[in-house]
Parts: structure tokens; C-alpha cells; sequence
């Protein structure tokens, strides 16, 4: 190793930094793909899912970062923990089948239990790899880090790297790799890449002169200028991961009601995300200068384009419409459709997701003082931000809806950011902080005053028109007017489990149908046949009809058809979704 040239050992560093956050998208969707076995939800399995691999992140960055500052070879400790990711990925379908088995007996009743359960079972099947996975940035930022000066660029380009391989694994696990291995062989394949990740990093940290690997008694390079406070900076990590994690929570159920809900659609937003946010962060890795200011005036545009994006929002359907009539149904007009989304999505997405990218390299760059305790102070930070990002993807994904609806959930991020634009204030003079709070109360306003977005946009799914209809290139206002001509809503709610609406005409019963997540679910005129065949074919051939179960309550037809036989004592109707309920 000690005659590699220096650049190709830095290039296979990094790209084994890429392939790791290429594997852990790899895991987090196919891990919600297994947990929607258990959880009987695709809503709430993304957000537990989401939540409870955040939390192994936050606590690994935490513990790892504190170790770092003691590890007398960093990136020897990295290594194991690789390999241990590896092993315990390779092994998972086998983890997961007893996982399954010890939990037959659980309920997974939402809310209550479905956090309780669900976040338990995720967690025994989640934590060990994700704890390791936060080694990744503090153990290679100290391990790479020959002064504290280039610890800044080091830890930015290492966070831009590794959440790019993530962009690639969100893209071809969802596209590739899932469609043509299955969810067994496509987190065993990608555990060979932690392995080999392990074994290259272990033979690197033996090597002589190896970065970070120094006696913990070299001298440290301490910066000139005197330290910021740190709360405020931490606080800034901490509300920022919040707000992205809500945001983003807001944006998939956004995608899924304009694309149509779908592992595709799930991929694409996540990869949107992802390679925007690496983006910001190499910017950082670039700039010059970096003072307590940038980071204030980054948060506050950061809360200014999530304003801006939000009057785009009931556009969304629309212009997914007519993106998807641009293209055929042929396999070379799948990937084509797919990329032109992803083309929008990162135009749309690009200036906040940029700013949000840059918000950690920055309030690292304020807070490290000297080499020897950059490990622990990115992995504190990095811990703060994800247990924002865990608690944003709990509480904003499923607790948040059960009070509110997508808008306001969308402008409570904008609220958290425009605040965490008001907290980096407090490192600066006065008048940044008047500014902050004059931004802190526009979005307070948008809160509570919600102008122009248009709910009844959501109701009917436009992803169901494949071909171009008359009125296709009409404004959005006409082109929804067209959908709804003869018709009005009746009901329309955002709730934890989907968005469910009742379309039809008013004091006519006949002429209803409920739709979930803008797709047609049933028609009491339409699909009358059949919601009274499933009553009664089983109803007729039973033996004893004393007890009914009904899964799924929908329109109520089936389980209002089962009360005309007189030997019938009890029906129960499971319905996994309270908004359907109420519908």
C-alpha cells in the first residue's frame, strides 16, 4: 500500500466512501419493503422505517465521534465496523424470517401500537447496522485530516461523496435491483460491498503513515480565532434535520398523489433529495471563506425557497400529467418518463435542497478547534442533525397528520427553517436577528393563512390518464374543473396512512365513489356487482355465517349486504385506515 501512488489511494477511499452510501440506500428501501410485510402499511412502514434508521445513525455518529478522540487508529475501528454491517446484512433474510416468526402474535394497531410495535421491531432488525453506518464521516474526517484547517474540506467532500452513492442506491434499488433480484438477494449482494470495504480499510490502516493513525500525542494544530458558542450551532443541526426530515415526509405523499404511488415514485423523490443535498455539500468543500454569517444567511434562504416551493405545490399533478403524455408505454419510454421526472423534481427541488445540503459542512466548519477532536465534534453534530431527522420523520411522516393536512404540515417545515434561521442569529449582532424574526413571522403567517394551494387537486389521481385527453393543456385550474365536471368532493383528508376523498354528487348515495391516494378505491354504482358478490358468494356457501369478518371496510357495501342474512350476530370490519373510516 505504501507505494500506491497518493491519488489513487485517495481515489479508492473515495469511492468505497460512495459504494457505503450506496449500500445504505440499498438497505433503507429494501428495509422498508420487508417492514410493510410486518407493519400492513407502506405509509407507515416508510416513516418507522425512515425514523428508526435515522435513530441508529444518531447514535453510532454520537458514540463513534466520542471513540474517535481515543481510537489510536480510526480507520482501523472503521473497518470492523464495516465488516460487521456486512455480516449482519448478509445474514438479514435469515434475521428477519425469525424476527417475523417472534412477532405473529403483535398487533401493529395504529397509532399507539403501531409506533410502539413497529418501532421496536425495527429497531431489532435496524439497529446493529445502523450504528456502524455512523462511523462513516467522524472516524474518516479524523482519519483523513492532516490539520484542522483541511478538516472542513475533508468532512465536506466526505458527507457530498457518501450522500451521492446514496443518490445512486435510492435510484438503481428501486429501478434495477429489487425488480431483478428480490429483496433476499438484493440486501445479501449488497452487503459484499461493506465486506469488501472492510478488508480494503483494514489493509489501508496497517499501512505506514497512514492519516490519523498518529501517536494521540502529536501536537495539535489549534485554530486563532476564539470558539463560537456551540449550542446555537447544534441547535441549527438539530431543527434543520427536523424540518428536511418533515419536508420530506410532505414531498413523497406530494409525488405519490402527482406520479402515482409506487416504489418508482418513492426512489425518485428519495434520489432527488439526496443528490441535492450532496451537491450543497461539495459547493462547501469549495468556498473560501466561511463565517457565522454564511450559515445564517443559509438558513434564511433556505426558509425563503421552501416558501417559494410551496406555491408550486397543486401544480404538481398537472405537470406530472403532461410529462407523462410526452412519452409512450414501451420499456425505452420507461426510463425515459423516469428521467424526465427526475430532470423536474431536481430543477423544481434544487435551490432548497442545495441550502439544506450546505447547512452541515458549514456549522462544522464553526464548530472544530483542533485535529485531534474533529471525530467527536462531527459526530455530535451529525447526531444532533439525525435525531432531528428521525423525530421530523416520526412526528411529521405519522403524528403530525393526525391533526393537520399536507399544506400545513409542508409550512410547519418552512416555520422550523425560518427558526433555525432566527437561532444561527444569535452568533451575529442585532440586526441579523431582527431580520431573522421579521423572516420567522412571514412563515407564521403562511401558517396559519395557507393562500393559494388547492386541495381538491389531489383528490383524482391525473397518473391514471397514460395518454393525452382534451383538455390536457389547459390550465390546471380548467384541466381539474374537467375532472370533477358533474361531480363535487364531498370528503378530503390528508391522514397518516394516505389521502382519502369521497367524490359524487351531493344527497345522491348511488353516485359516490372513495378514492385513496387519488386512485379510484370503489364506486357504489359502478362497482356495485362486485361489493355485493363478495357478501354474498361467501355468504351463501358458509355453513355458519354467526360471525363475519370483512378486511377493508371501503364503501361499507360489503358489510351493509352481510346484515340481510338473520343468522348473522357480529361483523367485523378491519380497516388499517382511520381516513377511510370516516369517509
Amino acid at each position: 500500500m505504501k507505494r500506491v501512488p497518493p491519488h489513487l489511494r485517495r481515489f479508492a477511499i473515495f469511492l468505497f466512501v460512495f459504494g457505503t452510501g450506496f449500500t445504505g440506500l440499498v438497505y433503507e428501501i429494501t428495509w422498508q419493503k420487508y417492514l410493510a410485510r410486518l407493519l400492513g402499511s407502506d405509509t407507515s412502514a416508510t416513516a418507522v422505517v425512515i425514523g428508526v434508521f435515522l435513530g441508529g445513525l444518531s447514535l453510532g455518529y454520537l458514540l463513534i465521534g466520542r471513540h474517535s478522540v481515543r481510537a489510536g487508529n480510526p480507520m482501523k475501528l472503521y473497518a470492523l465496523l464495516e465488516a460487521i454491517i456486512g455480516v449482519w446484512c448478509a445474514l438479514f433474510p435469515l434475521i428477519f424470517d425469525g424476527c417475523r416468526a417472534w412477532t405473529a402474535g403483535w398487533s401493529f394497531a395504529p397509532p399507539l401500537w403501531m409506533l410502539i410495535e413497529g418501532t421496536g421491531c425495527a429497531a431489532l432488525l435496524m439497529l446493529v447496522p445502523t450504528v456502524c453506518m455512523g462511523a462513516t464521516i467522524p472516524l474518516l474526517t479524523r482519519s483523513l485530516s492532516v490539520d484542522v484547517n483541511a478538516a472542513t474540506r475533508i468532512h465536506a467532500r466526505l458527507y457530498a461523496v457518501n450522500t451521492a452513492g446514496a443518490c445512486g442506491g435510492a435510484l438503481i434499488t428501486g429501478f434495477v435491483l429489487i425488480p431483478v433480484l428480490g429483496l433476499p438477494l438484493t440486501v445479501m449482494s449488497a452487503s459484499a460491498v461493506n465486506l469488501t470495504a472492510a478488508l480494503f480499510f483494514a489493509i489501508l490502516a496497517s499501512a505506514p503513515g497512514t492519516a490519523g493513525s498518529a501517536d494521540a500525542s502529536t501536537p495539535e494544530q489549534a485554530l486563532s480565532a476564539a470558539p463560537l458558542p456551540a449550542f446555537p450551532i447544534y441547535a441549527v443541526g438539530f431543527l434543520g434535520g427536523f424540518s428536511v426530515m418533515t419536508l420530506e415526509n410532505v414531498l413523497f405523499r406530494i409525488g405519490a398523489l402527482s406520479l402515482g404511488s409506487s416504489s418508482y415514485s418513492f426512489s425518485l423523490v428519495l434520489s432527488v433529495f439526496l443528490f441535492a443535498i450532496a451537491a450543497g455539500s461539495a459547493i462547501v468543500s469549495r468556498l473560501g471563506r466561511i463565517g457565522p454569517s454564511t450559515l445564517f444567511w443559509n438558513q434564511l434562504l433556505f426558509a425563503i425557497a421552501l416558501a417559494a416551493l410551496y406555491f408550486t405545490l397543486d401544480l404538481w399533478p398537472a405537470a406530472a400529467h403532461r410529462i407523462r403524455i410526452l412519452t409512450g408505454s414501451g420499456t425505452t419510454d420507461f426510463a425515459l418518463h423516469h428521467a424526465l421526472i427526475f430532470a423536474a423534481l431536481t430543477c423544481v427541488l434544487a435551490l432548497p435542497l442545495l441550502l439544506s445540503g450546505a447547512a452541515l459542512p458549514i456549522a462544522f466548519h464553526l464548530l472544530k478547534r483542533n485535529l485531534n477532536t474533529v471525530g467527536r465534534q462531527s459526530g455530535v453534530l451529525l447526531s444532533v442533525n439525525t435525531l432531528g431527522c428521525l423525530l421530523g420523520s416520526l412526528l411529521g411522516g405519522i403524528a403530525i397528520y393526525h391533526a393537520a393536512d399536507s399544506p400545513r404540515v409542508y409550512l410547519t417545515a418552512v416555520v422550523l427553517a425560518a427558526f433555525t434561521a432566527l437561532v444561527a442569529a444569535r452568533l451575529l449582532s442585532r440586526r441579523y436577528r431582527y431580520l431573522a424574526a421579521a423572516g420567522l413571522f412571514a412563515a407564521l403567517t403562511l401558517l396559519v393563512l395557507q393562500p393559494g394551494f388547492a386541495r381538491d387537486r389531489f383528490a383524482i389521481g391525473l397518473f391514471r390518464f397514460q395518454r393525452a385527453i382534451s383538455f390536457s393543456h389547459d390550465s390546471p385550474a380548467t384541466l381539474h374543473a374537467h375532472l370533477l365536471k358533474g361531480r363535487e368532493i364531498l370528503y378530503h383528508r390528508d391522514g397518516p396512512e394516505g389521502s382519502v376523498a369521497v367524490v359524487g354528487t351531493r344527497g345522491n348515495q348511488l353516485e359516490r365513489g372513495i378514492f385513496v391516494n387519488g386512485k379510484a378505491d370503489s364506486d357504489v354504482r359502478h362497482d356495485r356487482r362486485t361489493l355485493t358478490l363478495l357478501a354474498h358468494l361467501p355468504g351463501l356457501f358458509a355453513e355458519r355465517r354467526h360471525r363475519v369478518a370483512i378486511i377493508g371496510l371501503g364503501t361499507g357495501v360489503t358489510a351493509g349486504e352481510m346484515t340481510l342474512y338473520d343468522d348473522v350476530q357480529s361483523i367485523d370490519a378491519a380497516e388499517i385506515s382511520f381516513e377511510v373510516e370516516e369517509a
